[in-house]
């Protein structure tokens, strides 16, 4: 038995579940903090496992120290939609967490045109003393954020699973396969980029930024299908009534209007959204729809600003009054 190994194994025993806590926190902090950098994507976390941390100690001959070297206790990933979002989501856990204390950038390394890589983006990070649940107690962790496509993502888990922890070596065809299956990877995550850059060339694209963020934010109150055709109509009056500079950041501000106005969006949406009596009686129309957010926020911040823009593209005066007279009850 080797000695060290197992001090460091019946520590982490100990302690895993103070991890696995800490782990939850840190995922929610980077689900908020997408919502306010407009990004999309999915985040989990978790403690590694006892007896994966124990396997990878006794695998890693270069370990020394396996409770200090072995840094990756708790677990991060970001996936991302598209290439383009990698660096967003590495600014966002820079922003949240501070520098990394070690950075793994695989895309910018020197492959010859005959081979085929895993492109890693992998950041080691402190965790802030408020979101660790040992309170220290174990000294300053670090957590491992892997940050990848949905493309990458799906090759990675198939790699894991066939090529990194079999139970018996792949015959040497099953494993060309399988890296062969990166050159579809690369593939489809060039012409998910190509269509990004494409869209955001799009004459309507504050328009669907818009409508997606608003999609977005109403779900998180109210779980009910919509008129899309509205929506879209509303919401593009609902642009005129933001200055045209701060376009680009209205969707981040209206993440935080919602987070701010939380308990006010739920007693509007209970008392006159979907499943209310008003909205069984087909009254207070707007408060179903997921522009009702982006409505009650101008209404808070510009609202002779909305009520000119309103009257002017011929938009019935009787819903705008529905929403302030909703608006004035909270």
């Amino acid at each position: 038995m080797d000695t060290r190994i197992e001090a460091a194994r019946s520590r982490y025993a100990k302690v895993r579940s103070s991890y696995e806590a800490t782990a939850q926190n840190l995922v929610t902090e980077i689900r908020h903090g997408a919502i306010q950098k407009n990004l999309d994507c999915t985040v989990e976390g978790r403690a590694k496992d006892v007896s994966s941390y124990v396997l990878k100690a006794m695998s890693s001959k270069s370990v020394v120290d396996p409770w200090e070297e072995i840094y990756d206790k708790i677990g991060l990933r970001v996936v991302v939609r598209h290439t383009l979002d990698l660096d967003v989501a590495r600014e966002l856990v820079c922003e949240l967490f501070g520098e990394p204390v070690h950075v793994l950038d695989d895309r910018q390394s020197d492959v010859p045109e005959n081979q085929l890589r895993y492109p890693r983006l992998h950041l080691q990070v402190g965790v802030p003393p408020a979101l660790d649940v040992s309170a220290g107690a174990e000294g300053k962790p670090t957590f491992e954020v892997q940050i990848r496509t949905e493309a990458s993502h799906l090759w990675s888990r198939m790699s894991h699973l066939y090529l990194y922890k079999p139970s018996a070596k792949l015959p040497k065809v099953v494993r060309r396969s399988l890296y062969r299956l990166l050159a579809l990877v690369e593939l489809y995550d060039s012409e998910v980029e190509r269509a990004v850059i494409a869209m955001e060339q799009d004459r309507d694209r504050d328009l669907n930024l818009l409508v997606s963020q608003l999609e977005r934010i109403f779900y998180a109150f109210c779980a009910a299908d919509y008129d899309v055709e509205l929506t879209r109509k509303v919401s593009g009056v609902l642009l005129q009534a933001v200055r045209e500079s701060d376009r680009a950041s209205y969707s981040s501000r209206l993440a935080a209007f919602a987070a701010e106005m939380r308990s006010d969006l739920e007693s509007a949406y209970r008392e006159y959204g979907p499943g209310s009596t008003p909205a069984s009686l087909g009254t207070y129309l707007l408060v179903s729809q997921p522009e009702s957010v982006a409505i009650f926020e101008r209404l808070t911040y510009a609202p002779r600003t909305l009520s000119q823009v309103w009257s002017a593209n011929g938009v019935p005066e009787e819903l705008l009054q529905d929403m302030k007279g909703v608006w004035a009850l909270n």
